[in-house]
């Protein structure tokens, strides 16, 4: 093949349409754990407050439900993926395994949210979150404002995963009260945990009876979601709720992925290195959200 401009944006063509059909059909666990955010600038604010909305008899004048207790900024990232392809094999038509290449730059790209949100989830208990606490600690303010109101607690160190700890930690969260004094009903319906509890917590809440053959109160009560990347970290285990509009985490989106290319003989790379490159870009990042979404219990 000649390495004329028309041959190589022919080869992007097809590089790209296998970058993006492995992009677009791997799957993913982000969506699940985190609310979808545009972004228009460099950074956004963010105003959190320690309530989630709820409806109240009108009598009197309005309550205003503030949301601007916290201001909380995640910045932007920058993300790039080249492809290097050497100008002997297109001169040569020896392209075959671009094609593979290219599928595992879109699936690796597509599932690098993923690992941004595995890390805030494995290091929460030493990452600041909105309210200047870590995202998973043992005292949280429930108001911002007013001391007087007390701490919650989102991380429980000495509560290995089985059915009393488990039970113990899932009340304490859905009994959480918001600032304005009101339960906020937080249902923590996905368990995540890594591969070496996977059994463990579907037996806690898959099993519709117990060893003895009583009922299992706790069947039903979550999905599990085995997250093999929380491997090492294998006494750790999370309740998350998933079924607000508001979630745990953040992705933040400014700019979505796209693939280019330097097309002419005359480009520098080209002279230089001997071979064409095909850039993969985004701008995006994760975040966390609102504390009491989550919680992280750990032996």
């Amino acid at each position: 093949m000649d390495l004329t401009p028309q041959n190589i944006r022919a080869l992007r063509a097809e590089l790209h349409r296998e970058f993006r059909a492995a992009f677009d059909t791997t799957n993913v666990i982000y969506p699940q754990l985190t609310t979808t955010i545009p972004s228009g600038s460099a950074r956004n604010d963010y105003s959190w407050t320690n309530n989630l909305p709820v409806m109240r008899e009108w009598l009197g004048s309005r309550v205003v439900q503030n949301v601007g207790g916290f201001i909380y900024s995640v910045e932007n990232k920058d993300w790039e993926m080249t492809i290097g392809v050497r100008r002997n094999d297109i001169e040569d038509d020896n392209l075959g395994f671009y094609a593979n290449i290219a599928r595992d730059y879109g699936e690796a790209a597509r599932l690098h949210p993923d690992q941004l949100l595995f890390d805030l989830l494995k290091n929460g208990q030493s990452k600041v979150c909105y309210d200047g606490q870590f995202f998973f600690d043992t005292d949280h303010p429930v108001n911002g404002t007013d001391t007087a109101a007390g701490v919650y607690s989102n991380y429980f160190v000495g509560r290995p995963l089985n059915p009393t700890n488990y039970d113990f930690v899932r009340s304490q969260v859905i009994g959480l009260k918001g600032a304005n004094g009101r339960a906020m009903g937080l249902s923590m319906d996905l368990l995540i945990v890594p591969p070496a509890l996977g059994t463990q917590a579907r037996r806690i809440v898959e099993l519709q009876t117990e060893a003895g053959g009583a009922g299992n109160p706790f069947a039903g009560t979550a999905r599990v979601l085995v997250i093999p990347e929380l491997a090492g970290d294998d006494t750790s285990w999370y309740l998350v709720t998933t079924q607000r509009q508001i979630k745990p985490f953040i992705f933040q989106t400014r700019r979505p992925l796209s693939f280019v290319t330097k097309n002419a003989i005359t480009d520098e790379v080209v002279l230089v290195e001997n071979e064409v490159r095909f850039y993969a870009d985004a701008r995006y990042n994760v975040a966390y959200s609102l504390p009491f979404l989550a919680v992280k219990a750990t032996a």
